[in-house]
């Protein structure tokens, strides 16, 4: 599904990238900028309202990493379902889903940093 006529950029690229709840898009607008789109149906709503409320707090308790800028968040119908569009800011680096192997030392020192 193409959801990058509801946003108000003009895209150069986008690709899926992978997710439990949600469906996420990595994208290039035509200026260059990243972006991560993260797509929402019911009742995965209620888990991106938690995670834009979560990257809040963390950016306002000024964490010792970065952390991804909420841009918009919008509801739109699309197929005659509502979907929960959420626009962040892309930070480059792998996802934890590509992470292999997971050791306790990665784990521990993941935890340590959070």
């Amino acid at each position: 599904m193409d959801y990058t006529p509801y946003l108000d950029l003009r895209i150069r690229e986008q690709h899926r990238l992978p997710g439990e709840a949600h469906e996420n898009f990595f994208l290039t607008a035509a200026d260059g900028k990243q972006y991560l789109l993260k797509v929402s149906v019911q009742p995965s709503v209620e888990a991106a309202s938690f995670q834009r409320e979560l990257l809040s707090h963390l950016q306002q308790a000024k964490v010792p990493f970065a952390t991804p800028h909420l841009i918009t968040s919008r509801t739109v119908e699309v197929a005659g379902a509502l979907r929960q569009l959420t626009l962040y800011t892309y930070l480059p680096g792998r996802v934890l889903a590509e992470v292999n192997p997971r050791s306790p030392t990665l784990i521990r020192s993941w935890g340590r940093s959070c």
